[in-house]
């Protein structure tokens, strides 16, 4: 039993160490393959009909169907006057829960380092970002990819006024259960 408000993640035996490390393999690839601007191998980790949902650049949600739908989203970087080389993903302190035969969530907590080169000096705004990274992993013909992606940013956009008493805020907030 889990005290209320805390996720119920499955015990270890739930989930056999092969998929485990399989799955961490495919965290490994999402990181890399993101960070290095590698969009077709970042696609890869989702399946085709997969969602992603991230925030906007502005804040609000987002939700992006498919694999079309993940490239208009991550395209957008394009547009911006520097690009993604500059990030590291690190996706840690990994909690899983076997959700059906070929169904698994993966929980962790993600922070994201941004080194940005172009400033004319250091630091100039945000330079590390934390959150949580839910993933629920399908296996299909033996691979196990992507089937949505939930990334909560702990930004002021995402939690409100930071002067908010923590038993106030919304749940994934810094300083609450999740």
């Amino acid at each position: 039993m889990t005290p209320e408000g805390y996720p119920a993640f499955s015990d270890f035996d739930e989930v056999s160490v092969e998929d485990r490390l399989r799955i961490q393999d495919q965290v490994a690839r999402y990181a890399w393959a993101f960070d290095s601007g590698n969009l077709e191998e970042y696609l890869g980790r989702f399946w085709p009909d997969g969602a992603l949902e991230h925030p906007k650049r502005d804040g609000s949600p987002g939700r992006f169907e498919g694999h079309e739908g993940i490239r208009t989203f991550i395209r957008d970087f394009e547009g911006r006057s520097t690009q993604t080389w500059g990030h590291q993903h690190q996706i840690n302190t990994f909690a899983f829960e076997r959700r059906g035969p070929a169904e698994i969530r993966l929980s962790a907590y993600v922070c994201v380092l941004r080194h940005e080169f172009h400033r004319t000096y250091w630091p100039m705004g945000s330079s590390f970002r934390v959150g949580t990274w839910h993933a629920d992993y399908t296996q299909r013909d033996g691979q196990w990819r992507i089937s949505l992606l939930r990334v909560r940013m702990w930004t002021d956009v995402s939690i409100g006024n930071t002067g908010v008493d923590a038993a106030e805020r919304p749940l994934h907030s810094p300083g609450t259960r999740q």
